[in-house]
């Protein structure tokens, strides 16, 4: 069950989803996220894609990628990627809403490599796809820190 709360004195658009099952918040720019995911769907499913088949190839089985829908679940990173280079779909599109949904002047930057994890990645079972993800977290969190060391690095050299 969902309730929706108003904040007048705020903004009367403002509107926070309570799911009290998992007492999750979702703020309106997260609902206004999947709202454009179910448009990125919608539009491949005109290209001939089934529910089930979209989510297989960013690495959901039906059930999860209907959660998702549902705004019971959240997206996690390797599915934005997934998305945008198997199905060209614009990241900051995904996340704003500002510009196209799909890339209009796509190459294809994707490597062979690229093309094999995620192709090796719909084949994997759920708890092989879980730890792949949790791998991949924690690789982003380390290029983070090593990313902000060279910056800090460079401050000190420079005397900032």
């Amino acid at each position: 069950m969902r309730t929706f709360v108003r904040f007048p004195s705020v903004c009367q658009e403002i509107k926070f989803i309570f799911l009290l099952r998992s007492f999750k918040i979702i703020t309106v720019i997260e609902v206004e996220k999947y709202n454009r995911l179910k448009d990125v769907f919608s539009y491949y499913k005109t290209q001939g894609y089934s529910q089930k088949s979209f989510a297989e190839k960013i690495g959901l089985s039906d059930s999860q990628f209907n959660s998702i829908l549902q705004n019971k679940s959240k997206l996690r990173e390797i599915h934005l990627i997934a998305l945008k280079y198997i199905f060209k779909i614009d990241p900051h599109w995904l996340e704003t809403g500002e510009g196209e949904m799909i890339y209009d002047t796509w190459t294809d930057e994707l490597d062979k490599r690229a093309k094999k994890i995620f192709k090796a990645y719909a084949k994997l079972n759920e708890q092989k796809r879980e730890t792949l993800a949790l791998m991949a977290d924690s690789l982003l969190e380390q290029q983070r820190r090593e990313d902000h060391l060279k910056v800090s690095e460079k401050n000190q050299k420079f005397g900032a």
